[in-house]
């Protein structure tokens, strides 16, 4: 059997009431998903039959679990212990999904293409190497963290003039390079290199920080 790309728990109390609406939106990552209904020692209404039903109905995907009630606590780490999912979601028992839930399972599937989570830890390495390697041997822009203290996410650097600054902000944005204006108290520029940031993004920000560069004479 093909392992799952996520195990999704469901710790659940005394949830009749709501516990369906819950389980079929997940039920909507279909074979992707695995399902963990941990009933905690439910004894007020049908928890137990609903975590049962839903078992029954979809074998390969939902399990039902039943324990001595322990809290919320306990249902998640019961869930961690039957867990087979690549990924692991802790859902409410009241929580919906929203209708672009499989969007995020495509993100996921996407991160497992690129080498699961060591392989985007390595990607986001390589983005933010790429920006610091320029700016360390430019003679314009500086960047204003020194090595070993520089984050990944966020790469900030200045020129050492405010106008030179806000003239780069506004030349970008007109490349389509957004939301690189920096802190309102620090100043100079901010590059927010998350995961969602290709490399061809990255590519493109240092081939204008070259241009810009070379543009005015230095």
């Amino acid at each position: 059997m093909q392992q799952k790309l996520i195990t999704f728990a469901v710790p659940c109390y005394n949830s009749a009431a709501y516990m369906r609406h819950c389980i079929e939106t997940l039920l909507s990552a279909g074979e992707q998903a695995e399902i963990i209904l941990v009933d905690d020692g439910s004894v007020k209404d049908e928890t137990p039959a609903i975590c049962d039903e839903y078992a029954a109905k979809y074998p390969t995907i939902v399990k039902a679990i039943h324990q001595e009630n322990g809290g919320h606590g306990e249902g998640v780490n019961q869930g961690i212990r039957n867990a087979t999912g690549l990924y692991y979601k802790v859902v409410d028992s009241d929580d919906t999904l929203s209708p672009d839930f499989p969007k995020f399972l495509d993100a996921l599937e996407e991160c497992e293409r690129q080498g699961g989570v060591e392989g985007m830890q390595q990607l986001k390495h390589a983005r933010a190497a790429k920006v610091y390697d320029f700016l360390d041997n430019s003679a314009l822009f500086h960047p204003c963290a020194q090595p070993g203290s520089r984050s990944d996410m966020n790469v900030t650097f200045r020129t050492g003039d405010d106008a030179l600054d806000k003239e780069f902000i506004s030349g970008a944005a007109a490349r389509g390079l957004l939301n690189l204006k920096g802190h309102r108290v620090a100043g100079g520029m901010r590059a927010s290199l998350y995961n969602a940031m290709p490399m061809a993004g990255v590519d493109a920000l240092v081939d204008y920080l070259k241009q810009f560069e070379v543009e005015h004479h230095v």
